[in-house]
């Protein structure tokens, strides 16, 4: 893990968070900031989470594992409080660990392939989950079980956007975009209707990641095909990207 400076430009501490001897297959999957902006959180592919402090030096300030045979890591995300840590894994499953106790604290099953992004609610209580199967679930972590999945091929055929890569609550916890290789969604959350559909279904939309700007008024899709970033805002014309009925109608276009 390295950390950067911005303003100088330049490295200014990095970390191996697997053991030397040990590094083959230990990909980093996933790193997250604490919100007390003073640790980060790092996990690797083959199981292992380590608690870095940020000060004059980056250093470990403790490393936990899965048990030796335990299933790869695939995704990782910091819940908003700082306490949990939820992970994806390649065999479809979720694990939210309480960094406390550094021990397991639940396992959700649902994906039929490997999970591929995670995103908690603003108010931590649920959290959002991809595959490369397609499907994405949201979770209700007080219960352990699903409350919805979207994107599912036999129930929306029509706007199936096939494998997802990326998946993101807006920081009120009103919306939900996920992206994937036919473009990206933006899902009012708990109405779970389609908002506003981005990218037109064609090869050069896959879309691999996706961010919320301010107050949702923007979205930020990436793709690893001919338009590296596009930025998508309110319309100026009054042409939509797309739109829903009433309150909640989100109404976006390429910027």
């Amino acid at each position: 893990i390295g950390v950067y400076s911005l303003m100088e430009c330049k490295l200014v501490g990095s970390v191996l968070i697997e053991e030397e001897e040990d590094v083959e297959g230990g990909e980093v999957v996933g790193v997250s900031i604490h919100p007390t902006g003073s640790h980060i959180l790092a996990t690797t592919r083959k199981g292992t989470v380590a608690f870095l402090s940020l000060g004059d030096s980056l250093q470990k300030r403790a490393v936990f594992r899965e048990e030796k045979g335990g299933v790869e890591y695939s995704c990782s995300r910091l819940h908003p409080d700082g306490l949990i840590l939820g992970v994806g894994t390649v065999d479809g499953t979720l694990k939210i660990w309480d960094l406390k106790t550094q021990q397991l604290a639940q396992t959700l099953e649902g994906h039929k392939g490997t999970v591929t992004s995670l995103s908690f609610s603003e108010n931590g209580y649920h959290v959002a989950s991809s595959s490369s199967s397609g499907e994405v679930l949201v979770w209700d972590l007080r219960k352990g079980k699903t409350i919805k999945t979207l994107n599912d091929q036999k129930e929306d055929e029509k706007t199936f956007i096939g494998a997802v890569h990326s998946v993101a609550f807006d920081h009120s916890g009103k919306y939900l975009a996920y992206g994937g290789e036919k473009g990206a969604r933006i899902t009012v959350v708990k109405e779970w209707d389609i908002a506003v559909s981005l990218g037109g279904g064609e090869e050069d939309d896959d879309v691999t990641s996706v961010a919320w700007g301010k107050d949702a008024m923007s979205l930020v899709t990436c793709s690893d095909k001919e338009r590296a970033m596009t930025f998508w805002g309110p319309p100026s014309d009054g042409d939509d990207a797309a739109a829903a009925d009433g309150d909640d109608a989100v109404k976006m276009e390429e910027s």
